[in-house]
Formats: structure tokens, C-alpha cells, sequence
């Protein structure tokens, strides 16, 4: 097979003609050369693409190679090439964390990237292996054709499999399990194949700190046999105030509120009150109002 690169830049075939490996049981079958489609997308798909697939700062993901069909993973040792794991594998090793500079670290081993060993594969042959080392590591891009994880340094190579053949195939068995870099890409064409295309999978693991549990909901504010729960920011306007902490805890049942807290202080109203579904009480005289506290009170009767 012979290529040229136009004057456009876009690359052309000039023969179909090429090269068989035999293997046992037969000839080796290739693609079909002649439908190549080569050529690069619009500017504006490639713009949408990349927007597409950047992640937020912080985010934990997975990456499962869409000719693997599993996932790329470090392993327990550091020092040790990356590799390819099933995706519903739950370690660390397959979680990857977006970094403020825009790349990967393994969440395995923070602040340790994704990094080639050796030259880039410019011969279509298996290139250079992936190990952990210093940061920045790969980030996502896009051709047109679909998510590449695109190295910062190191040549800006993509991260691949190994297929059988230069142009497509089956994942290679003998490397099946290794992680290689390549120069070439599958977003030449939507034909052509380097094993190079990528997807994220959801981790389970949070990237960001969840948000933090809201205050349980508080129990309807129902009126006890002789105690009532009176307005937020009111000092008993509906009855007396409970001036003692056995009274309090009296009515804290009454109204099914749980314990009562002892809760000297100056500022907060005097007597038996509820803040956040929790009862306290105060035996500081001279307390204020306050719209986050609703007092529980004496009902008066007629």
C-alpha cells in the first residue's frame, strides 16, 4: 500500500496493493483499503467533540478502550506498565482524577500521570509501553471521530491496543494486555483503525465532595396533650414559656421530638426550643427570638 499527503493535507491512497502475513490456518484478511475515507473533519465538529469530552476538575473516572472493551489501569506497584483491567473492576487502579492542568493522575497513586517509555509508534509496529510517572499525563481530545486520550507531553502521542493489523482487526493476542502510545489516529477516517478511540465509564466514586446531608426534616409541629409548638422567631406568643428541664423534656415527648440538649446561652431564647429537629434548653434568662428557633410552649387553655 502506498500513501501521499495531498497538497490540502489530506492523505491519499495511491495503491491498494499490500503486504500478507501468513498465519497458520491461512492467509491473514485485511481491510479493505480501497474505502478509506481520508480525510479531516470541520474545525467546528472537532471544537464541539473536544468541549464534549472535557471533564471537571476533580472528577474520578474510568477509560475503557472501545477495541479492548476494557478498561486502562495502573497496577499496585507504581513503577509497573499500565494495563487493561474489566471495567467492572471497582479498585483505585482503573480511577482516574482530573488535575487543575487539565490531565489525568491515577487515583491509585496521586500525582503519578500516565507517561510513554521510548519513542512514539511511527511504524505501525507496537511502540512505546505506558508506566506511571511524573505529571502532566494524557488528556481527552478529539479528531471528529470520537474521544482520544492525548498525551501533554511525550510527543503528544495517543494512548492505544495493539490490533492485529496496521489498519484494524482484532485486539492483538500477544499484547493484549499492554498499553502503547501511537503518532497515527483512528480520526483520520471513520474507516481506518489505530485503537486509539476511548469512552468514560461511569466510576461510582465521587470526583467532587458530595454535598453535605441536609438536617433531618424535622417531625410535624403538632400539638402535644398540653404543649404546643409555637412560630419560628416567637418567644411563646402562643402560651407560656417552660421554665424548667423536666418540663421540657416533658413536652419534647409529648411532641415526639427526641432527647432534650442543655444549652446555656445568652443570646438564644430563654425556656424549651427546637433548632434543626433538636430540642434544647435554656435557663439563661433574657434570650432573643431568633427565625431559625421555634419555642415549644405551654398551650394555654380557654
Amino acid at each position: 500500500m502506498q500513501m501521499q499527503v495531498a497538497a490540502d493535507g489530506k492523505m491519499e491512497l495511491v495503491s491498494d496493493k499490500h503486504l500478507g502475513f501468513e498465519e497458520e490456518g491461512g492467509a491473514a484478511e485485511f481491510p479493505d483499503l480501497a474505502k478509506y475515507q481520508w480525510k479531516n473533519q470541520p474545525k467546528e465538529k472537532i471544537d464541539k467533540e473536544i468541549r464534549k469530552f472535557q471533564g471537571e476538575v476533580g472528577e474520578i473516572t474510568k477509560f475503557k478502550n472501545l477495541n479492548q472493551e476494557r478498561c486502562i489501569s495502573a497496577q499496585s506497584d507504581k513503577d509497573a506498565t499500565l494495563t487493561f483491567i474489566d471495567c467492572d473492576d471497582n479498585s483505585d487502579q482503573l480511577l482516574w482524577r482530573l488535575r487543575k492542568d487539565g490531565s489525568y493522575e491515577s487515583l491509585a497513586h496521586p500525582n503519578y500521570c500516565a507517561r510513554q517509555q521510548g519513542q512514539c509508534d511511527t511504524t505501525w509496529a507496537a511502540g512505546a509501553q505506558v508506566r506511571l510517572g511524573a505529571c502532566p499525563g494524557f488528556t481527552t481530545s478529539s479528531k471528529g471521530y470520537g474521544m482520544i486520550l492525548k498525551m501533554k507531553q511525550d510527543q503528544k502521542c495517543h494512548l492505544r491496543t495493539e490490533l492485529r493489523y496496521s489498519f484494524g482487526g482484532p485486539v492483538h493476542p500477544s499484547f493484549q494486555n499492554n498499553v502503547y502510545t501511537t503518532l497515527g489516529t483512528t480520526q483520520w477516517t471513520d474507516t481506518a483503525n489505530w485503537g486509539d478511540t476511548w469512552e468514560r465509564v461511569e466510576s461510582g466514586a465521587a470526583g467532587t465532595p458530595p454535598p453535605p446531608t441536609p438536617p433531618p426534616t424535622p417531625p410535624p409541629l403538632g400539638s402535644g396533650t398540653n404543649y404546643v409548638a409555637g412560630k419560628p422567631h416567637t418567644l411563646c406568643e402562643q402560651g407560656q414559656a417552660i421554665d424548667s428541664q423536666g418540663s421540657c423534656e416533658k413536652a419534647a415527648a409529648a411532641l415526639d421530638l427526641g432527647d432534650v440538649e442543655i444549652l446555656p446561652h445568652k443570646t438564644r431564647p430563654t425556656g424549651c426550643n427546637l433548632k434543626d429537629g433538636k430540642v434544647f434548653f435554656n435557663a439563661l434568662e433574657g434570650g432573643k427570638a431568633k427565625k431559625t428557633i421555634t419555642p415549644i410552649c405551654v398551650k394555654q387553655t380557654s
